[in-house]
């Protein structure tokens, strides 16, 4: 039995499966496919050796504006206990400290 299925529908459900992957890996996490998208572009700024990643890069690496970046921003720092926020920027004082030593 053949079945004509739309190549636009084709294409929709072929989407779907292949978001399907990041989205449960990032769900595992606590986080969404885009918070992870977010997170791994910080990283491989980082792995490349930029000195210095502003909101400006991301937006530009990922297409996307400030104010959706503002708000991934946000959201992502929901997710982080107020602790574990603290003790990161008590290490990055430290660490700052000992680069301008």
């Amino acid at each position: 039995m053949e079945t004509n299925i739309a190549p636009g529908l084709r294409f929709s459900i072929l989407d779907r499966e292949f978001k399907k992957k990041p989205e449960e890996r990032a769900n595992l996490m606590g986080l969404t496919a885009v918070q992870l998208r977010v997170l791994g572009e910080l990283s491989r700024l980082e792995s490349m050796g930029a000195c210095e990643i502003n909101q400006k890069d991301l937006e530009k690496a990922l297409a996307v504006t400030y104010p959706t970046m503002t708000e991934i921003f946000n959201k992502i720092c929901e997710g982080i206990p107020e602790e574990d926020i603290q003790t990161f920027l008590k290490t990055s004082e430290k660490m700052l400290e000992n680069i301008e030593k």
